[in-house]
């Protein structure tokens, strides 16, 4: 081997053990994000099964992808409860200033003799209404302003989710739609190996051109 080809085939020789090392440090990388997803400790082995097909399956129409990822998450589910529970809290401070009204009754038995007797009863409904309450507008605002900030905050998170969703769906796309591409260039890429590899046999290819073509 010329001393030109030689130093020519190491350089392509640790462009190859450099892809070998970002492929495997990229497929840790998957496998600590793959366990964290799924819940499980980040270092765990997990073989995953099958194969990413070839053909894209029948697309599932955006719409029902962002439905179930807004009943699937449940960082959504939990502030859409509280915003229920503010709303009612809202309609209490708002009802708390409406009259408040009370039902009472009473009955009585008089006897005034072993063989007669009589009954009285009194029953009415008395109602309150706090006419001066100056902490009144300040409780119902404070209760509403929170309302909102909490439904700004659902409106955002939503955005959020259908923002990454939408990314997620055309990057998972177009990786499907890929596969049968790299599938294709990884057959021309070792019969161009085996080429070259006859060819250098004959003198006709360096070293440097065979490492060059894998």
């Amino acid at each position: 081997v010329l001393g030109a080809d030689f130093f020519a085939a190491n350089v392509t020789y640790g462009g190859i053990r450099q892809a070998e090392n970002r492929y495997g440090a990229n497929r840790k990388l998957s496998q600590i994000l793959l366990n964290i997803l799924m819940g499980v400790n980040p270092e765990s082995v997990y073989v995953t099964q099958g194969k990413v097909p070839a053909q894209l399956r029948p697309r599932k129409p955006y719409g029902e992808w962002l439905t179930s990822a807004f009943h699937m998450r449940k960082d959504l589910g939990a502030l859409q409860a509280r915003i229920k529970s503010q709303e009612i809290e809202t309609f209490k401070e708002k009802a708390s200033i409406l009259p408040r009204f009370n039902a009472f009754g009473s009955l009585a038995e008089n006897s005034h003799d072993l063989t007669s007797g009589g009954e009285s009863f009194a029953m009415g409904i008395k109602g309150t209404m706090d006419i001066l309450d100056p902490s009144y507008v300040p409780r119902w605002k404070k209760a509403k302003h929170l309302q909102s900030q909490l439904k700004h905050e659902e409106t955002i998170l939503k955005d959020q989710i259908a923002s990454t969703l939408a990314e997620e769906v055309a990057k998972y796309e177009t990786l499907v739609a890929d596969v049968a591409v790299v599938e294709k260039t990884f057959q021309d890429a070792g019969e161009a190996v085996t080429q070259t590899a006859k060819l250098y046999q004959e003198g006709r290819k360096s070293i440097a051109d065979l490492l060059e073509m894998r």
